[in-house]
C-alpha cells in the first residue's frame, strides 16, 4: 500500500500557521509515504493581473522567503517522505505569464519555480498531475469553480469523462461527489486549503481549510480510499478529530 497526504492551496504568504501547524500534526501521525501538493503553494501576489495593492506589488522576494519558510516546517513534520508539488497551479501560472510578456528574461535558470522556491534544497520535486492506479486515480489541482461545493469536482470529473477519480484543490473548499456507472464507480474529492479565510479580496467567502489522506492498495484488484479532514476553529486554534484522536494547533 502507498499512503498519500494532500495539502494544498497555501497561497504564500497568505497562508494560515493555526491551519499549517495542524497539518503538520497530521504528517507527524502519519508519516505517508509520499505528501502531495496540490499546488498554489506561493500566491505571487506581486505578479498577479488583479488590482493589487501599490504596497506590496514590490516585496517578491518577501513572499519567496515566507514560501521557503512555511515549506521547510511542513518538510520537518516527515522529512522522510517524497514530497511532490504539483505544477499545474493557476497561482504559479502568474510566473508563467508574467515571463511570457517579458520574454528577454524568460531563459534565466534563476527565474524558474524550482530555483525560486528553493525546491531542491527542500528535497522537493516539481511533477504534472500524478496519476495512480493504472489511470483511475489522478491528483491533479483542478479547474471547475461552482456555487456549489461538490459541482467544483464533478466538473472535472466531466471533462475526464468519468474514467478518473480525482483528489484535486483549488476552490478552497471540502467535498466529495460519486458516481456509479453499468462497470465502475468514480468519485470526486476536493480538499480544503491552508491559506487564510479573510482574504483583501473577499468578504466571508465560503471556503473551508483542511486536508485529505488517500491510501492507494496495489493488488490484485486496485483499490483506494480517501480521508478528507475538515478543520475547525477559532481566531486563536485549529482542530481536527481524526482517526478517534482529537488534535489541535
Amino acid at each position: 500500500m502507498t499512503v498519500y497526504a494532500n495539502i494544498g492551496d497555501t497561497h504564500a504568504p497568505y497562508q494560515d500557521k493555526r491551519a499549517i501547524e495542524l497539518a503538520c500534526l497530521i504528517l507527524e501521525e502519519v508519516k505517508p509515504d509520499v505528501v502531495v501538493h496540490h499546488a498554489d503553494d506561493i500566491d505571487f501576489y506581486a505578479l498577479s493581473s488583479f488590482c493589487r495593492d501599490p504596497a506590496r506589488v514590490t516585496k517578491l522576494q518577501e513572499e519567496l522567503n515566507s514560501a521557503f519558510r512555511m515549506n521547510k516546517r511542513l518538510t520537518s513534520a516527515t522529512p522522510e517522505s517524497l514530497w511532490r508539488l504539483l505544477n499545474d497551479g493557476n497561482h504559479e501560472a502568474r510566473l508563467w505569464r508574467y515571463l511570457c510578456a517579458h520574454p528577454e528574461i524568460a531563459g534565466l535558470d534563476a527565474l524558474s519555480l524550482e530555483n525560486l522556491l528553493r525546491l531542491e534544497e527542500l528535497g522537493w520535486e516539481l511533477v504534472p498531475p500524478i496519476t495512480e492506479m493504472d489511470n483511475t486515480l489522478a491528483f491533479t489541482h483542478g479547474e471547475a469553480v461552482s456555487k456549489h461545493a461538490a459541482y467544483d469536482v464533478k466538473k472535472d470529473l466531466e471533462n475526464v469523462w468519468f474514467q478518473q477519480s480525482i483528489v484535486r484543490a483549488h476552490s478552497h473548499r471540502t467535498s466529495c461527489y460519486t458516481i456509479r456507472g453499468p462497470n465502475s464507480s468514480r468519485a470526486g474529492y476536493v480538499i480544503g486549503c491552508l491559506c487564510t479565510l479573510t482574504p483583501e479580496y473577499r468578504a466571508h467567502p465560503n471556503w473551508l481549510q483542511g486536508m485529505a489522506i488517500t491510501t492507494v492498495n496495489h493488488g490484485k484488484f486496485d483499490t483506494f480510499s480517501v480521508e478528507n479532514l475538515i478543520f475547525s476553529g477559532t481566531d486563536r486554534s485549529r482542530r481536527v478529530i481524526f482517526r478517534g484522536k482529537e488534535f489541535v494547533a
